[in-house]
């Protein structure tokens, strides 16, 4: 069935309201992830830049890849961008990011917002009472998160010893 005959028969409805991700070319968890957890109404849109792993490189040098991505979110006409890469946009940091973002606007026009400083604001909500981290192995999870973790910010996040082997 294609898509307007799903429109037609009331099998499919256009989103109120679209988001763009913007994910690094490697992940391969978010699309899923965004796709599954998003509420009714709201469509996600995807598109891929090589700005993590291998590519990982200044950000000068990733400049064009970021806006060619944003440029091709742009087509599908999202309210929003998402610059979703939280290691290449906290490694610049707050400075950077922002650079990030404007390279964004100044590509699509759309305003524009990265996950890390999405993630800071949560973290400051009064009533948060722990984190979940998801990473693709427990290996990693132990060795990027939980090994990393000063021991008084792993408690203050409620991770004990025992969840950390």
């Amino acid at each position: 069935m294609n898509v307007a005959t799903a429109i037609a028969a009331g099998a499919y409805t256009l989103p109120r309201a679209r988001v763009g991700l913007i994910i690094p070319s490697v992940n391969t968890f978010s699309e899923p992830q965004f796709n599954r957890f998003a509420p009714d109404g709201l469509g996600i849109h995807v598109a891929r830049a090589r700005v993590a792993g291998p590519w990982k490189r200044p950000l000068p040098e990733m400049a064009g890849e970021i806006a060619t991505s944003a440029q091709l979110l742009a087509d599908c006409a999202p309210d929003l961008i998402v610059f979703h890469c939280t290691d290449t946009s906290m490694s610049q940091g707050p400075q950077g990011e922002g650079k990030i973002l404007d390279i964004v606007r100044d590509a699509t026009g759309i305003d524009a917002v990265a996950t890390s400083a999405l993630v800071l604001q949560a973290l400051q909500v009064p009533e948060m009472h722990s984190i979940f981290a998801c990473r693709s192995t427990a290996a990693t999870l132990r060795q990027d998160v939980l090994g990393g973790c000063p021991e008084q910010l792993a408690g203050e996040l409620g991770i004990s010893n025992a969840s950390r082997n």
